[in-house]
């Protein structure tokens, strides 16, 4: 591959600086410089996970008790055949946020490689105009370093009942 527009020396050390090469190669070879800029910003929120070295922190991570409580009424939903509205559509990747603390390093270099416009779709739990990432969490990633607004969901909408035909 090429050499990268933007510094290594710009990534922060709490990051391991093989993992950030790897990864800015994967991604910057069809990047403009704005959108290699925002991946840096993204790659900087990245932290290697203690005691591993093949995982990092999700920056869109976040532990609280709404996200439990949202999937643990789905499963009770589920367990009591009340569905749910299902449908697919293209949510803004700003309002998704991650059930998954740590990304597998490999997995989201291999993500980075594939083409942006061919990301598969992903699963969400949609919950008052949030998005809960069911299935997903690397392409959520990917979109995000890629600078993509929105990206394609299977959506799981808790707030709506389907309708009867």
């Amino acid at each position: 591959m090429g050499s990268v527009g933007v510094s290594i020396k710009n990534i922060s050390s709490h990051i391991d600086k093989r993992f950030a090469k790897k990864l800015k190669n994967a991604l910057f070879t069809r990047m403009s410089l704005v959108k290699q800029n925002k991946a840096i910003d993204y790659i900087n929120q990245l932290e290697n996970r203690p005691g591993s070295n093949t995982e990092v922190l999700n920056p869109q991570y976040r532990d609280n008790e709404i996200i439990y409580g949202i999937f643990n009424e789905l499963d009770k939903r589920a367990n009591a055949n009340k569905q749910s509205q299902v449908y697919t559509d293209e949510i803004y990747v700003d309002r998704i946020i991650s059930n998954q603390q740590w990304l597998n390093k490999n997995r989201l270099i291999k993500d980075a490689e594939q083409s942006i416009d061919n990301i598969p779709t992903i699963e969400v739990v949609k919950y008052q105009d949030e998005y809960m990432v069911r299935d997903g969490n690397h392409r959520v990633a990917v979109a995000k370093l890629n600078s993509v607004s929105k990206i394609r969901a299977r959506i799981i909408d808790l707030d709506k009942r389907p309708t009867r035909k």
